[in-house]
């Protein structure tokens, strides 16, 4: 019997993560996924499992990776309004990018799959309440710093920025003019300057 090829399994999750981003889930083939890592399909299989597995997986590796990324300095002790200005300004520079088009692999996700498996609407939930949460936490520390108004409430506006970020991903992958989109965000933010 031959010896199955060994792969790096978090090089395979990155491109499978692109893949699923790019062509979304039901558009994406277990042969889309075998072509983009490399790896033969019994390899993808005995590691990550059928395709609903390994989506769920690629989710939470896009999770940990991207989106640790984008809503980590929300989530630090010390955020204020500036690491939700970088939030949005993060979004906003890939407008014009070959990445515009891709939004949030999560977010994509909620608005393509028809019927989420009780899995993925578990994990879209976690994703929404971490945004709300990092929003949350980035609001008290302004309030605490003096930098806006204690009166905001900030539960309410930590669930319109929710809002807004998944506003983003609609409006970019519908093809909104890019300037459309910088406006939409700017007047989101107005209350936090």
């Amino acid at each position: 019997m031959p010896r199955n090829k060994e792969f790096d399994p978090q090089a395979a999750l990155d491109r499978a993560m692109m893949v699923f981003w790019e062509k979304g889930f039901t558009e994406t083939s277990y042969e889309d996924l075998v072509q983009a890592t490399g790896v033969n399909r019994y390899g993808l299989y005995s590691t990550f499992g059928d395709k609903q597995e390994f989506f769920l997986k690629t989710i939470d590796h896009y999770a940990n990776t991207t989106i640790t990324v984008m809503l980590g300095p929300m989530e630090r002790s010390d955020a204020s309004t500036p690491a939700i200005s970088q939030y949005f300004a993060m979004l906003l520079n890939r407008l014009g990018t070959p990445q515009e088009h891709l939004g949030c692999l999560i977010g994509n996700s909620a608005v393509e799959i028809a019927a989420p498996t009780e899995a993925l609407v578990t994990r879209m939930n976690h994703h929404f309440e971490r945004m709300r949460a990092a929003f949350r936490n980035a609001l008290r520390g302004a309030q605490e710093r003096g930098k806006i108004s204690v009166d905001l409430d900030v539960e309410m506006y930590a669930d319109y920025l929710v809002g807004v970020a998944m506003g983003y991903v609609v409006c970019v992958r519908g093809g909104m003019k890019a300037e459309q989109v910088k406006r939409f965000i700017e007047v989101a933010l107005i209350q936090l300057n």
